[in-house]
């Protein structure tokens, strides 16, 4: 039986073999030619949330604020108008109510995009398949494992992406699309576009 590891415990006091903790988890030491000891942990039952695996790899291009910048203003990292993504989602949290208004509009964007392009024989299982192929990409470009099963994530990717495309083409006019700005709020209320 192995003998557990003292609080003050060196690490080049360790000796090569493995040590159990009282709770499953092994710890072993290796020590390699400059005496210098690697500590390897493992248990089975933990898995890390917050940074998986893949994150250095490099497809991982999007990352949650570290926590010491969120601490230092939290309200500069936390959407107040409108969520993008899996790491916002809001799907009637509570805590998002302010989300909610605009995640409402995103579905109207989302219909005069398809009208837009259901004349060019594009619709709504030709953006869905689009995103289905790249949903091993998508899921590798975030540092968290996402908690969305399949069909939700596709969902999300093409409301979101519908509405962000649709936002910059009306607000860019250089194209032949018209939202009638007068029956939409996100232009009739000064404070929402500077703000999305």
């Amino acid at each position: 039986m192995s003998r557990p590891m003292k609080k003050h415990q060196k690490l080049d006091d360790m000796n090569s073999s493995s040590q159990t903790t009282g709770r499953g988890t092994t710890i072993s030491g290796i020590e390699d030619d400059s005496s210098c000891c690697i500590i390897q942990i493992e248990n089975p039952i933990y898995s890390p949330k917050r940074l998986k695996k893949s994150a250095g790899g490099q497809s991982c291009c999007i990352f949650r604020v570290p926590h010491t910048l969120f601490q230092a203003n939290e309200t500069a990292y936390k959407p107040k108008i409108v969520s993008i993504g899996p790491y916002h989602h809001c799907d009637g949290e509570v805590d998002k109510d302010h989300l909610q208004m605009i995640q409402e509009h995103k579905q109207r964007y989302l219909a005069f995009f398809l009208s837009k392009t259901n004349q060019k024989d594009v619709h709504m299982t030709h953006l869905r398949e689009a995103v289905s192929v790249m949903e091993e990409r998508i899921r590798g470009s975030y540092s968290e494992d996402l908690k969305f099963d399949r069909e939700k994530l596709i969902d999300m990717m093409v409301l979101d992406g519908c509405f962000i495309l649709t936002l910059l083409i009306v607000v860019s006019k250089k194209s032949t699309w018209r939202i009638n700005y007068a029956d939409d709020p996100i232009f009739t209320l000064r404070w929402i576009l500077p703000t999305v």
